[in-house]
This record gives structure tokens, C-alpha cells and sequence, in this order.
């Protein structure tokens, strides 16, 4: 269909070309915060039979949810909001994307230059607001006929492209009045003259056609890594094609799989199982430490004991491959670092070697390592109804189909930890900047995309983003929420001690709970108290239509006893 330059201004032509640019470029789904200074982007957004439109009140929740989207479809996600603080509330949704290298374009509506700095009404600076986080940041001028078409396309088409490839993207568009379509529409053919082969297309003004992600010429010096008499493959966060890859490399090496909850290899018949409790054995840890190399794939690591032990420094050499550009580095004692398609250079060096090596005895006695952990804690904590079974629970449950969203602070560390069941489907979390914030809000947005999803979540989380529930009446999600009084994780911890001053500060016990915010949002409420009673909720929960919380009500210290019960168990191995 051609375009229509039936439009009353220059603000609605310029927004219309905006919106049509970005849908020629793949952008299939558009987030929208009401407001009045971008009336004409919302107005042209919401005449484009194209794009998917979501509409939500609350721009903190409406960033995180466009994440959600753009983390389950991989692709940019475009979002819409007035000027102000509105813009600001994006910024912990803009890290997150940022840091984990997911793709939203934040077009921000911003008043024109006479006015800023001047007092006018709902006016900020919004230069550079999100400081060094967006990869590309435009300040798109007024609207004018003085300035052609297609630079306006032309930057568009950098702009998408640069979201796709690399994360966050920030226009921010000045706007004078008018702020809303007139009745009269003026012939606009003299100006839209230089793109007229454009208007009669479907494609892009400017294609970028990037290359790739071709292998590194250090690939090579990788291959000699693999030849080292003992080597450990770790996998942090990873998709789930580059997660088989990883898996099919190790099984070749015949060398130890340590693995995260986010590797998508959680529970695989190759990997160590409970590796986060067994660095807490000094034995363990000697077997590993013979290691001569480490090869590394995917970053953000949850157990903080895998971290400390990559960061000892007792190994030759220490390889991490990504296909990011960060430095995901925190001991800075990597000796190789390698941005790569993990799945290609996992098929390059499968394919270097000879032959499929034999486990051997170094191999075997850490497994048997694992094995015993694993029977241990089954011997440990029987069948009880704690946070341990439900998480667990959750996890046999999801082996078929659908999404499970795991919440930061005690839920993903409990799985972590405690869980050797085998991962099926996908798994995400947060772990970019690790917050508590927006979880509600992502899960929702995955669910935007015709995905079931369980997001296993604590009680700070829930009440941190209590506002997206209303996300939750238009996108199904099952939120089971582990409600232990405050932030029980702080137990861990050497405040803890403190008595009063930990209850105050630290652990914040509320004494609220979900019924009535589920009564408020219209969504279906549960609280079982025993295991039997869980399982049929969440059976139903999973099948229905509507989104359900399901609220377990838990001891302060239950989860945090029993990770130390966990750890004090493992160090005796």
C-alpha cells in the first residue's frame, strides 16, 4: 500500500514517515504512554494497521514490558512516550536493555528549543538523559519543510539498525504546536518529491545489509586451548541453539559442563549438578583447580561461588567468548576474550578435533561428586511445602512448553542452588543489572507475544512493581509469589547479626499480602498450604486464559536456613 500524505501538518507527516520507516524495518510492535506532547507520534502510530499498539499508564512498567517483548522476539521495539520525568522513568528498563543487549528505540517527545530552559510547563533536559547507556542517541529537530525527507529516513534506518545489532536507541523529537490533527490537508508533493520511488515501495529508504558475526582470526588460537590435558567448559547465559552447541562441544572434549540457570543446560546429563553448593567443598575445588584451561561461553553468572572461583587466577588459561561487546570480566583475568557467534565457533572447534575424547578419572570423580550432593539434599529436605519444592515443582512442570520469567534476589539463587531438574523451554530473568524492578512488567511483555509464561517472583519484587498488574488482565502470566515477610536474602548476610537494625533496615517486613491487589487488578487469587493444593492451582493456573497469582506464604528464614543447610552439607562431601 502506498503511502498517504493525506495529513494536516508537518508534525503528523513527520510522525506518519516515522512510524512507516520503522515498520518497513521490521518493527512489529509499539509501546505507547499517554501524554500530549506526543500526541502526533500516538496519532501516527495509531493509524498504522501494521504495528501491534500496547497502551499502558505507568512509563517505568511500559519500558520494562517492551523489553519483555523484545527479549522473547529478539527483535526492536519501539516506544512512545511525552516529555518530563516521563522520559526519566524509562532509565531502569534502558539499563537493563543496554547491559543484556536487547533492542528498544525510545522516541521521546520533547518541547522546542525556545522553551527549554525556560520554566515552561513539564519541561527537563532531555539530552543525553540516559547518559552512556543507548548505543546511539538523535535529538530530531521540529518538524520543517525545511529539511528533506529522507534525512528524516535516512536516520531512522541508522537508528533501527544500530537497536538491532547493539541495544538501546534514543530519538527524541521536538515538537511544536500543532499538537493535534487539523481538518484541512495541504498538498504536500513538492516536498515529498525526493522520496516519490519510496512512497510506492515497501522497502526501507536505506538498507542496511550487515555481514555477520564472522569467526575472529584468533578462533584459531582457541583450537589450541582444546588440546590442554584438563579443561572446564563454563556456560553462562545463552540462548538455546548456542546452548546445544556448547553442550555437543563439551561432549566432544569429554570436559566438565558448569553451568548457570540462564545457559538453557541447567540439569543437562553433561553438566556437574549443584555446582554452586560443591565450591563450597575444598575438594571440589582442588579437582577443579587442575584445570589448565577454561573456556567460558555467555556471561552473567548467578552463583557468586562460580564467579569467585573463575576469579582465582589458578589456570593457565581463561577464555570467554560472547557475542556482546561488553566486558564481562570482573576479575579482569580473562586471557582471551572473543566476541563470536557462540553456535558458529562452537561448530569451528567441534569440528578441530580429531576425535571424541573419554571422560577420564579427574572427569569422574567430580561428577561423583555431583551424584552424591544430588542424593544428599534429596535425603536432606524430603518432600516438604517450602520454597525449595515449589521452585522445583515449577520446574518439572515447565519441561514440555511455555516460558519461565525467574525473579532476581532468593527465587533465582533457590534454583540455582537447589535445583538439579533438567530446564526445558525458555528461561529468562533480568540479569543485567540484576534489580528487582519491572519483573511484572517483562513478564507480561513476554506474554505480549502469544507466549505462556510462569514468573516465579518474592514479595519485594511484587510489591516493587505493583502497577504492572494491570498489565496482567490483557496477557496472561501465572505469578507465583513466594512471600517470606521482607528481603529474606539479607539472611545471608553478616547484618543479619544486627538484630534490630537488620528487622529495620534490612529485611523490611510488611506484613501485606497479593488478595487484595489481585481483587483490584481482576485477576484470579490463590493461596494454597500444602503441596497437593499447589499443584492442582497451578495446573489450572497454566490452562486458563487469565492471569492467576498464586501466593505461598513462607517463613522469613526457611529459604536462606536452607541454603545454609544446603552449603554446610556440601562442604563435608
Amino acid at each position: 500500500m502506498a503511502f498517504n500524505c493525506n495529513l494536516s501538518d508537518i508534525n503528523s507527516l513527520w510522525c506518519a514517515l516515522i512510524m512507516e520507516e520503522l515498520v518497513r524495518n521490521g518493527v512489529e510492535h509499539c509501546c505507547i504512554a499517554p501524554g500530549s506532547r506526543n500526541s502526533p507520534l500516538t496519532h501516527a502510530a495509531a493509524a498504522h494497521t501494521r504495528l501491534n499498539k500496547h497502551v499502558h499508564f505507568d512509563e517505568r512498567g511500559l519500558g520494562f514490558f517492551a523489553l519483555g517483548i523484545a527479549k522473547s522476539t529478539r527483535k526492536p521495539v519501539v516506544i512512545i512516550t511525552t516529555s518530563g520525568t516521563a522520559v526519566a522513568n524509562l532509565y531502569p528498563a534502558v539499563i537493563e536493555a543496554a547491559m543484556t543487549g536487547i533492542p528498544l528505540l525510545i522516541l521521546s517527545a520533547d518541547r522546542p528549543a525556545e522553551l527549554l530552559d525556560t520554566g515552561a510547563n513539564q519541561t527537563i533536559n532531555q539530552t543525553a538523559i540516559f547518559s552512556q547507556y543507548p548505543v546511539l542517541e538523535v535529538q530530531l529537530p521540529c518538524p520543517d519543510m525545511a529539511i528533506a525527507p529522507q534525512w528524516l529516513l535516512s536516520t531512522l534506518d541508522q537508528g533501527i539498525s544500530r537497536a538491532r545489532t547493539s541495544g538501546v536507541v534514543h530519538l527524541n523529537l521536538h515538537l511544536r504546536d500543532p499538537l493535534y490533527p487539523g481538518t484541512q490537508c495541504p498538498d504536500w508533493s513538492a516536498y515529498m518529491e525526493p522520496v516519490t520511488d519510496w512512497m510506492k515501495t515497501q522497502r526501507p529508504w536505506a538498507h542496511y545489509c550487515l555481514s555477520g558475526q564472522r569467526l575472529p582470526d584468533e578462533a584459531q588460537v582457541m583450537v589450541d586451548r582444546l588440546f590442554a590435558p584438563k579443561g572446564v567448559l563454563v556456560a553462562g547465559q545463552l540462548a538455546p541453539g548456542e546452548a546445544q552447541a556448547v553442550a555437543m562441544l563439551a561432549e566432544k572434549l569429554g570436559w566438565p559442563l558448569l553451568v548457570d540457570v540462564q545457559s538453557h543446560l541447567h540439569g543437562h546429563s553433561l553438566s556437574l549438578p549443584h555446582v554452586d553448593l560443591l565450591l563450597n567443598n575444598d575438594a571440589v575445588c582442588e579437582l577443579l583447580d587442575q584445570a589448565d584451561t577454561v573456556l567460558q561461553f555467555g556471561g552473567r553468572l548467578v552463583s557468586k561461588r562460580l564467579s569467585q572461583w573463575l576469579a582465582n587466577g589458578r589456570r593457565k588459561h581463561y577464555c570467554f567468548v560472547d557475542s556482546g561487546v561488553s566486558r564481562l570480566d570482573p576479575a579482569c583475568n580473562q586471557s582471551l576474550r572473543l566476541q563470536a557467534n557462540i553456535t558458529e565457533l562452537c561448530r569451528f572447534l567441534e569440528a578441530s578435533l580429531p576425535e571424541r575424547r573419554e571422560q577420564g578419572g579427574w572427569y569422574a570423580q567430580l561428577m561423583d561428586y555431583g551424584i552424591r550432593c544430588r542424593e544428599s539434599l534429596a535425603r536432606l529436605f524430603p518432600a516438604e511445602f517450602n520454597e525449595m519444592w515449589i521452585s522445583r515443582h515449577i520446574v518439572e512442570q515447565k519441561r514440555k512448553q511455555g516460558c519461565l520469567f525467574i525473579g532476581n534476589s532468593m527465587p533465582i539463587r533457590l534454583i540455582d542452588s537447589l535445583s538439579d531438574v533438567r530446564l526445558y523451554g525458555d528461561i529468562m530473568a533480568n540479569r543485567g543489572a540484576s534489580g528487582i524492578d519491572g519483573l511484572i512488567a517483562t513478564a507480561a511483555g513476554v506474554a505480549a507475544t502469544g507466549r505462556h509464561v510462569t514468573l516465579l517472583l518474592g514479595d519485594l519484587s511484587f510489591l516493587h512493581d505493583l502497577n504492572s498488574l494491570a498489565l496482567l488482565r490483557d496477557h496472561p502470566v501465572t505469578l507465583v509469589l513466594l512471600n517470606n515477610d521482607g528481603g529474606s536474602i539479607f539472611n545471608m548476610m553478616p547484618v543479619s547479626r544486627d538484630g534490630d537494625l537488620f528487622k529495620r533496615y534490612f529485611q523490611v517486613s510488611h506484613g501485606l499480602n497479593a488478595e487484595q491487589a489481585a481483587a483490584m487488578f481482576d485477576l484470579h487469587y490463590e493461596a494454597p498450604l500444602e503441596c497437593q493444593a499447589f499443584a492442582e492451582c497451578y495446573k489450572q493456573a497454566k490452562t486458563s486464559e487469565k492471569s492467576a497469582i498464586i501466593e505461598v506464604k513462607t517463613p522469613a528464614t526457611e529459604a536462606t536456613d536452607m541454603l545454609r543447610r544446603a552449603l554446610a552439607m556440601a562442604s563435608e562431601l
